[in-house]
């Protein structure tokens, strides 16, 4: 399918839409801040200061990027520093609270998605942990439209 024709979308044979919930549908505010908190519980697990751990991130993925070609994220680096999954969404889930930013459904996001799942199969993804995706979900409303 090409979805560009002439420099022009062609929609015509597109029928699902996967949205990404984080940074797309809802922006953290306090991103940097869970961040931070995030490398500090890693870096704790690990037995090193947060500077050792972004630096030890910062070389395996530039040394991985070199090797294979392609982008390695934070978390397949921390898996291969042998911090297992389980870890690491238990620390992901404690750390990331979309209930301390969303106080309220989002009305007007609510109506959009409604508006464009009339045409399109809509589904929502994350690589947050799907708790916090889910949590999202709920916050501002959409669980009730899907």
């Amino acid at each position: 399918m090409r979805l560009f024709k002439n420099g022009t979308a062609d929609l015509t044979t597109v029928q699902n839409l996967v949205i990404d919930i984080d940074d797309t549908i809802w922006v953290l505010p306090g991103a940097d801040e869970d961040e931070e908190r995030e490398y500090q519980a890693f870096a704790a697990l690990l037995g090193l200061s947060s500077e050792q751990l972004r630096g030890q991130i910062s070389r395996e993925k530039a040394e991985l990027r070199r090797r294979h070609g392609r982008k390695f994220s934070m978390y397949e680096i921390l898996l291969k520093l042998e911090i297992n999954p389980i870890q690491l969404t238990q620390i992901r889930c404690s750390i990331y609270q979309p209930e301390r930013w969303i106080k309220q459904p989002d009305a007007k996001l609510c109506e959009a998605l409604a508006e464009l799942s009339q045409v399109f199969r809509i589904a929502f993804g994350t690589n947050s942990p799907v708790p916090v995706g889910e949590r999202v979900v709920e916050l501002l409303g959409l669980r009730k439209l899907f």
